[in-house]
């Protein structure tokens, strides 16, 4: 469905909805929740920390790195193929 389309159908049906007021008391904890998620990451601090830290290592030289042909022999030749 349209973009448009779609907003139109679901303004229709918000206008129903909200008569009822126990609806309006689950529409707001909808929307409590999706402005929770939108402004949350689902990754903690620590982990970007840690990815950033790898990344400086990798781009410095500092760490191993592999290409992806090379990690496929390996898998290979330790358990066939």
């Amino acid at each position: 469905m349209e973009t448009t389309k779609l907003r139109e159908k679901l303004k229709a049906q918000f206008s129903e909805i909200i008569e009822d007021d126990k609806n309006l008391e689950y529409l707001e904890r909808i929307f409590e929740n999706l402005n929770t998620e939108a402004s949350s990451s689902q990754v903690p601090e620590w982990h970007w920390k840690e990815v950033e830290a790898r990344r400086r290592r990798h781009l410095s030289g500092e760490s191993k790195s592999y290409s992806w042909e090379e990690v496929k022999s390996d898998i290979r030749e330790k358990y066939g193929s």
